[in-house]
């Protein structure tokens, strides 16, 4: 590992694409830990506990830490200017969440109209995660960068939005992932919120920025979430 100037580096993994997570580490306000997403889990698991056990937000520690987790959506919008005329958009109802049965599974009704191009692995997408702290977000706690093969690492990463936002539940696993332009119509699909590749995520309230597109932005979606324990 080299570091210069109080960024820390982790060389990059045989085969891997330039996939992008940085997270602000405890020791510095401006030290970043720099992870490839396509670490091996266990030593991704490692990092994220690590760096979260205490989180730094922009200079102060988040009495947080990491583990397994259940996740829950507050509510869906779309990004503000010069995002929100894009063509791409969302309008999603989510039934609310009971802390006190949390197996029960949220449900989700609206539509997703995708309104030009093709979204495939041609594509590339970019995460911004925010944080709540002291009553206000803290921006770009995490950032997650896929300068390429966008449509299948959403697949990878994030497989409920792509089986249940695009109906593609039935879909062979190696059919081409691609979503074309139309209307995409969600009734009472049961949401799983899982992310397969972070078996453990720190805990918290989340403001997710999501954009996405091909030679040109096609959509930016916003979901507010928390992170909270789960306990088996």
């Amino acid at each position: 590992m080299t570091a210069a100037r109080g960024l820390h580096r982790w060389p990059r993994p045989i085969g891997s694409t330039a996939h992008l997570v940085q997270v602000e580490h405890p020791a510095s306000r401006a030290a970043y830990a720099l992870v490839e997403l396509r670490w091996p889990a266990l030593l991704l698991q490692l990092v994220v506990v690590a760096l979260t056990s205490q989180l730094r937000v922009n200079g102060g520690v988040i009495n947080s830490f990491a583990g397994p987790y259940i996740v829950y959506v507050e509510r869906f919008y779309h990004c503000g200017p010069p995002y929100d005329k894009l063509p791409w958009k969302w309008n999603f109802h989510i039934t609310r969440f009971n802390p006190k049965t949390p197996k029960e599974i949220q449900r989700l009704n609206g539509n997703i109209t995708a309104g030009n191009g093709t979204y495939d692995n041609a594509g590339w997408a970019k995460l911004n995660l925010d944080i709540m702290s002291n009553n206000q977000w803290k921006e770009n706690n995490f950032i997650f960068e896929f300068k390429k093969r966008g449509c299948q690492n959403m697949k990878d990463h994030v497989p409920f939005v792509y089986e249940a936002f695009f109906n593609k539940g039935k879909e062979s696993k190696n059919a081409e992932c691609k979503i074309e332009p139309g209307f995409y119509d969600i009734k009472n699909a049961a949401m799983t919120w899982v992310f397969p590749k972070f078996p453990v995520m720190p805990y918290g309230h989340y403001r997710a920025r999501f954009i996405a597109g091909n030679k040109i932005p096609f959509g930016c979606w916003v979901a507010e979430s928390r992170v909270i324990p789960r306990y088996d």
